[in-house]
């Protein structure tokens, strides 16, 4: 019983610590903080300020609610890979690498059904054959 509310409050600190480093991120974008305007100038991307702003603020809502979870933890997964990429494809430091970590924890620790199928599972699209090989959809 202890080890199960601990796993549940962690996972309640990782979810909302992940949606914060989105929240906080994003609105700093909207506002057009001068740290957050140069170090995108560095990277190339100043000029999509608002609208990453957008999507940051956007995933991070998606991933607080439950019912569209798995949805904001692909969007914001991507949303950083894509970002760790750029920061080491100009030799900068792979900041994005951190909260990405830390959004992998929170979705791992919230729902173990984001990466594992239970064996009893039925795959969602089961693969079929066509000619011997084989087809999904």
């Amino acid at each position: 019983m202890k080890t199960a509310n601990f796993t549940r409050v962690l996972s309640t600190v990782f979810t909302y610590l992940a949606a914060g480093i989105f929240l906080f991120s994003g609105t700093g974008k909207l506002l057009a903080l001068p740290s957050v305007v140069e170090l995108l100038t560095k990277m190339g991307v100043a000029d999509h300020l608002v609208e990453l702003g957008i999507m940051e603020i956007s995933f991070a809502l998606l991933y607080l609610f439950p019912a569209t979870r798995k949805l904001g933890f692909l969007l914001m997964s991507s949303y950083f890979s894509g970002a760790l990429a750029v920061e080491l494809s100009h030799d900068s430091a792979p900041v994005a690498l951190g909260p990405l970590v830390i959004v992998w924890i929170s979705a791992f620790l919230r729902d173990r059904s984001t990466f594992l199928v239970a064996k009893n599972q039925q795959p969602a699209f089961p693969a079929r054959h066509w000619y011997g090989v084989p087809v999904i959809g």
